[in-house]
């Protein structure tokens, strides 16, 4: 009788909680926006592929890494106009934009002189970038190994 008592109880209180309707959660009224550390966590990747890409004369993909590197760029003035109270747009021109014109060259010409120049006058406006910003100890180089074992930097071979 008492496990009969304990089994009816039980299953009344997990039919209740059957019974009550779920209340879903207001929605958020902000919608999620992505961190600067995320973008520029992003923007390391890119320049490290970029370097790789370079290098090995894989033009189309160095392009492809100038253009999402811009893309993350965009998306810090979009989505960050300040950062630490200063504001993001005239640094990341003063800093940014020339060195990724090298870049952009120096792909076309498929320079790899130039585009080492380039590269190096980039990383230095990253540093110079974030010296401004406080972030001084946030130091980027030139890559010294691939970030991707399973990515092959040389150029597509075409049949």
């Amino acid at each position: 009788m008492r496990t009969t008592l304990v089994l009816a109880a039980g299953s009344a209180l997990l039919l209740g909680g059957c019974s009550v309707a779920h209340q879903p959660s207001a929605p958020s009224s902000q919608a999620y926006v992505i961190g600067t550390g995320e973008i520029m966590g992003e923007n390391q990747v890119r320049h490290e592929k970029l370097w790789f890409a370079g290098t090995a004369g894989n033009w189309p993909l160095a392009q492809y890494e100038t253009s999402e590197l811009r893309e993350g760029f965009d998306d810090v003035k979009t989505f960050h106009p300040t950062f630490k109270k200063k504001p993001t747009a005239p640094m990341i021109d003063q800093y940014i934009a020339g060195p990724l014109g090298e870049v952009d060259k120096a792909i076309k010409d498929q320079s790899e002189a130039e585009f080492t120049t380039g590269f190096n006058d980039l990383t230095n406006g990253c540093n110079g970038c974030h010296k401004e910003f406080g972030m001084g100890f946030n130091v980027i180089q030139r890559p010294t190994s691939p970030p991707f074992s399973n990515q092959n930097f040389e150029p597509a071979k075409t049949t």
